[in-house]
């Protein structure tokens, strides 16, 4: 028997149109995952760039009994030059004047009490043991808004008044041998505390002394120029 024709050779099978199709569904869901991260992330910086916003604190006004708010940035810090101390920026200048003022009130009769022996102020002898707490109370947050030592001198001192000078300790004179010592040193914080309002409340100089002080700053610096291009 002759074997029969050939079988016709099939044509190619064509790529299935499914395949692309898949590879670009694929690549859809890659760039929508990819965008819903970028989403997420933007959201947390932001929910973290909010938590940063300086927080407002109301400040009560050293007269006339308003009430202020200060917004505190305790990331940032005016720097001293003269006095290389560190402020918090956004610090009212009025808000640290007035917190001198509480501190010179307390130990200038802080000073007197422990003259004599914080015995004259009642039954109870507890006069210098209260001007103890209201420095702590009053200027341990103080000492926070500036690098200024002297406000951790102020509270530490506080501290150890507080102790020496309780009531218990006043009827028995148990410190009495040190209370000249602590009104030195009351004396000392006082006076610290004086400069530093007579500062504060240095008043403006005359028109006249700011123009002369001016031109011989600039005749100064004109001096130095021409002698440096000699």
């Amino acid at each position: 028997m002759s074997p029969g024709p050939p079988f016709p050779k099939l044509p190619p099978v064509p790529p299935s149109p499914i395949k692309p199709l898949r590879e670009i569904v694929r690549q859809s869901r890659q760039q929508v995952e990819k965008a819903r991260d970028d989403i997420h992330s933007l959201a947390s910086e932001l929910r973290s760039a909010a938590s940063l916003k300086a927080p407002e604190t109301q400040k009560e006004a050293p007269s006339g009994g308003k009430t202020t708010v200060t917004t505190q940035k305790p990331e940032k810090a005016l720097h001293s030059a003269a006095t290389e101390v560190i402020t918090r920026q956004g610090l009212d200048p009025e808000t640290m004047k007035w917190q001198l003022g509480l501190a010179r009130a307390d130990l200038w009769d802080l000073e007197v009490h422990l003259k004599n022996k914080c015995l004259d102020c009642g039954k109870d002898v507890d006069c210098c043991w209260k001007h103890g707490q209201n420095l702590i109370d009053n200027h341990t947050e103080t000492a926070s808004m500036t690098t200024d030592p002297m406000w951790h001198e102020i509270v530490e001192f506080a501290k150890e008044v507080k102790a020496k000078a309780h009531p218990e300790h006043i009827k028995r004179g148990t410190y009495f041998n040190e209370f000249p010592q602590l009104v030195l040193r009351a004396s000392e914080l006082r006076r610290k505390v004086d400069s530093k309002l007579i500062d504060l409340e240095k008043p403006k100089p005359p028109l006249e002394e700011v123009k002369k002080a001016a031109s011989e700053e600039a005749a100064k610096r004109a001096e130095e120029a021409y002698l440096k291009e000699a």
